[in-house]
Parts: structure tokens; sequence; C-alpha cells
């Protein structure tokens, strides 16, 4: 009777190993799951879904310029809404405005595109449309309350086989830019990334908020003689992801050019935004602030907050000087966004003239007569509407 009670508490060493498998297995499925780059991406990012004066808004600011599309659909319907902020260049600051209906809960997911082109998918997100207080977030949950909701991560995406209607072309190249275009059996948003190397460096997308079969995309500011490397890759209503081929190009050789002397309105010359109507979204320094447009980098633009032909610029110089001519750069949303005529006017108010714009394809260069001046600026007298401003102003002098 003892040695039956006694082999009764004898524990069976499978047992044992097979409870430590299984709360090994546990332990490690209650640790948050981390998807190295896209992981940190998101927890450094500042993520804000509010209602706004009837519309609702993703405000997004991310720690690296991206590019970035909204996935959005009702709650038990598969994802079939897609919509990205009405801005070709990539960005820190990030506003989009979503087509939802109130009193609705909706699932949402970001998918953000670097400048290597690396495609970092969000977590789920969970909003409530029943919250109209404009000072509260309608996030109801997201990773970490519901495991369902899934984590951030990283998407490895192979280049597809067929899978555009029309693989993108080389449309025009020139000197100093490059257009492409390409078609998709469904709607999508796109991404397009180039540079010297297979790395990249620069985004750009077709103009518009909308889905579409068909697009148009604008490579500028490209160096003359010069091999690029190209990709694209698109995004559908569902969240479907399809990446081209690698492409690459040459620029055409340099035209010559006339010498109008040295570009002082630059940072690194001590150049500053002396004043400017607007920024797009309220920040001067941000992905669209005035400073963008005298970085040198023309891959970055100043967008005035949709004020058409009433934006101006103000560039205040280190110093007073004799300037002899200028160069201006219109930043373009495709049918809207365009400057097509400047009025330049000294910081006394000397008007020195007006002119044209013959499109936003390159800069443009102009003389000036010879006028001493510390400030100079620029007023658009007649534009396409909407959010005008600049990719790169130039002020020439001796």
């Amino acid at each position: 009777m003892s040695s039956n009670n006694h082999n009764s508490f004898i524990i069976n060493p499978i047992f044992i190993l097979s409870m430590i498998f299984l709360m090994s297995t546990l332990l490690i499925y209650s640790i948050p799951l981390q998807a190295g780059e896209a992981a940190d991406f998101y927890e450094n990012s500042d993520v804000r879904f509010f209602y706004e004066e009837g519309s609702y808004y993703l405000s997004l600011t991310t720690p690296d310029p991206v590019l970035c599309a909204v996935n959005f659909a009702e709650m038990g319907e598969e994802y079939n809404n897609l919509t990205a902020m009405d801005m070709i260049s990539p960005g820190v600051n990030h506003l989009v405005e979503l087509d939802l209906e109130p009193d609705k809960t909706y699932r949402v997911k970001l998918t953000a595109f670097t400048e290597a082109h690396e495609i970092y998918r969000s977590q789920e997100y969970l909003i409530d449309t029943g919250i109209d207080n404009e000072t509260e977030d309608l996030i109801v949950a997201q990773e970490g309350e519901e495991d369902r909701l899934g984590r951030a991560r990283t998407i490895e995406l192979p280049a597809a086989d067929n899978e555009f209607s029309q693989e993108p072309e080389i449309a025009r190249v020139t000197d100093s830019g490059a257009s492409i275009h390409f078609s998709t059996e469904t709607p999508t948003l796109s991404s397009t990334a180039f540079g010297t190397t297979e790395d990249f460096g620069r985004l750009v997308r077709a103009p518009g908020r909308t889905p579409a079969e068909n697009h148009e995309v604008s490579l500028p500011g490209l160096q003359a003689d010069t091999e690029y490397y190209l990709e694209t890759i698109v995004i559908t209503e569902s969240g479907e992801l399809l990446r081209s081929s690698m492409s690459t190009f040459t620029t055409a050789e340099s035209a010559e050019e006339v010498d109008y002397g040295e570009n002082h309105a630059t940072l690194e010359a001590g150049a500053e935004i002396y004043a400017v109507s607007s920024n797009f979204g309220n920040d001067p320094t941000g992905s669209f602030g005035a400073v963008n447009s005298i970085d040198g980098d023309p891959g970055t633009e100043w967008s005035s907050q949709g004020e058409g032909d009433e934006a101006w610029i103000e560039i205040k110089l280190a110093e007073s000087r004799e300037i002899t001519g200028f160069g201006f750069w219109s930043r373009t949303m495709g049918e809207t966004g365009e400057i097509r005529r400047l009025k330049v006017i000294t910081g006394e108010g000397e008007i020195l003239g007006e002119f044209d714009l013959p499109d936003a394809e390159r800069l443009y260069n102009f003389t000036l007569p010879p006028t001493e001046t510390q400030i100079v600026r620029f007023e658009v007298v007649n534009s396409t509407g909407g959010n005008t401003g600049a990719r790169e102003i130039r002020i020439y002098g001796d």
C-alpha cells in the first residue's frame, strides 16, 4: 500500500520535459514580437486619428521621410479602400483625409515606403467614428491590446511577373529629368524609387489621393549624363503589393548654360527664410516647409497651405549684395500647385519684373538688372491654384 502511494508521487521525466516546452512556448508568445526596422519605425512615429470640422483625418509624424498609403474598411469587411496625402514627395509630416462615415468602427493599416524602397506595414488600428470630440483620438484598439490586430512588419516583396498591365516605361528623358508611365489591372497608388545606385535614395509618386489604373510619374532633379536605377511598387485597395522589375536609364548630356553667377540663396551661404505666406502643415521646417526651397535638394519642396495665387516667400541673404539673376523651380501636383507667373520684388519694395515659368519640370533661370539688396520677395501672379510652392529658389550675384 505504501509502495503504491509512493509511486503515485513519482513525476514522469517526459511529463517534466513536456511542461518545460509548453511553458517556454507560452513565454515566447507572451512577449510582443518585434519586426526589426518596421517595429522601430512605427514605435518612433506619432499616429493619431481625429475628427475636425466634419471630416476624419490621420495625422502621422514619422522619424524618416516616407511615402505612406492608407488602407481601411468597415469592421467585418475585407480591406476595400485606399488613400494617401495629396503630395508627390516623401515627408515626415503626413495629414491624410479619410472618407469615413460617422458612428462606425473601421479597420485601418498603414504602408510606408522608405527612400531605399523598403516596405513597412503597420499594425492594424481600430477606430471609432462615433467619437466626434475634436480633442479626442479615435483609436479604440491597436497592437498590444488585441493579438488579432497583428504587429508592424517589414515586407519582403519580390519583383512581380506580368502583374503590371504595362511595366513602367521611360516616356521622356532630358539632362535634368525624366518621366515614366505604367498601368495596373486594378486601381492602385504607387511609389517610384530612383537613384544612382540600387539603394535608390529618392522617392516620388503620381499626384492625387485616389487610386488609378494609369499612372504618369515625373522624376525631377536629375544629373546630366548619369545612369539611374528605377523601380516602382504599387498597392491595391485590398492592400496587396506588387513590385516592378528594376530598370536603368541614362540622362542626356548637359546643354551649354549661361553663367548667372554664384547662388547666394542657400543655407550653406547663410541665407534664410525671412517670411512666407504659409507652410503646408504650418511647420516652416517640416516636410513642406519654406526652408526646403533653399536647401539645395530638388527632392524636397516648399508648399503653401492652399494659397494658390496668394502665395509668396521672402529670402534674406547673409548680407546685402548686388544680385544679377534668379532661378525658380515650381512645385506641381499635376493639375494644381504649379506657378505660371512670378513677380520679383526687393526688400526695399522695388519691383524687378514679372517672369513666366514654362512648366514645373526643371529650374528656370532669369537675369535681373543689377540691384543692391539683402531681401528678395517672390509673389505668385498666376498659377493652377492649390498648394503652390517651389522645389528650389536661387538668387545669383557676383
